[in-house]
């Protein structure tokens, strides 16, 4: 229930904030501060967001090889001026293939089964074929 508490007063709040810079005065949105404020607020919410999904898991910071390397590359790229959807996808390949070089091979399989591990029907045909 805790969860549709915040739900619902993160979604007010965001109204609120709406119809504020609907019926905010002129001189206050002329004001110099508000409008320097404005701009830079967005920069350090996405600066923010970036750090947290790239540096955060759960409640800890781990600090692991692709989600950096993505990021880097994507800097990167941005720096060669590349088209947005080519930044993106160099960085998520990047990501994508350091990500997937960490794995461990997947299990072998022996007739049908993975290798090491028998099927409930194999364990009830020795129960059921051993004697008493």
């Amino acid at each position: 229930m805790n969860v549709w508490i915040a739900v619902i007063a993160t979604g007010l709040g965001c109204y609120g904030m709406k119809l504020a810079g609907l019926v905010a005065p002129q001189r206050v949105l002329d004001n110099r501060a508000v409008r320097r404020f404005t701009q830079l607020v967005a920069v350090a919410l996405l600066t923010a967001l970036v750090a947290v999904q790239t540096l955060a898991h759960g409640q800890a910071l781990q600090v692991d090889g692709p989600r950096p390397a993505g990021l880097a590359t994507a800097v990167a790229a941005l720096l060669l001026r590349a088209p947005f959807l080519v930044v993106l996808a160099a960085a998520a390949g990047i990501a994508a293939g350091l990500r997937d070089r960490g794995r461990p091979p997947p299990p072998r399989h022996v007739r049908g089964r993975a290798h090491g591990q028998d099927s409930a029907r194999t364990i009830s045909r020795a129960a059921a074929s051993s004697p008493g």
